[in-house]
């Protein structure tokens, strides 16, 4: 039996604050959902025992690389703005490969980073970083 998976954009997509991701950058990972910290840690003692020392950060970050005229792109520069008013409001985000059966969400996010702006023939992605309290991926 053949062990296979599809990475795709055609099968991969994203969702914030219950509204699909649109206009993503046609590149390599559009989408990346990545941990805060390591799982855990290894503890050795002077005499080679060992603890195993897991961590309970669940936290990750989330970046989507957009086109500049992508509705998501006005949506996180819209969110940005109201939490940079001091009105900042907790949202969630889900990712999913269909090809690869993978799916990840976290949830109490925030933006973390605001994309570069590079104007002009070479423009490039509106990369967008945002901080998630809870994640779980499988």
């Amino acid at each position: 039996m053949d062990i296979h998976s599809i990475h795709s954009m055609e099968v991969a997509g994203a969702v914030i604050d219950g509204v699909p991701v649109v206009g993503l950058w046609d590149g390599d990972n559009p989408i990346e959902f990545a941990p805060s910290s390591d799982e855990g840690a290894h503890l050795i003692g002077a005499d080679g025992s060992s603890v195993w020392s897991q961590f309970s950060d669940k936290s990750s970050t989330f970046t989507v690389r957009v086109q500049p005229a992508s509705p998501t792109h006005l949506q996180l520069t819209q969110k940005a703005n109201r939490q940079e008013s001091g009105i900042p409001r907790s949202f969630s985000v889900t990712f999913f490969n269909l090809g690869g059966a993978e799916v990840g969400v976290a949830t109490n996010c925030f933006i973390q980073k605001r994309p570069s702006v590079q104007l002009g023939k070479n423009a490039t992605a509106r990369e967008w970083v945002i901080s998630g309290a809870l994640s779980k991926v499988g």
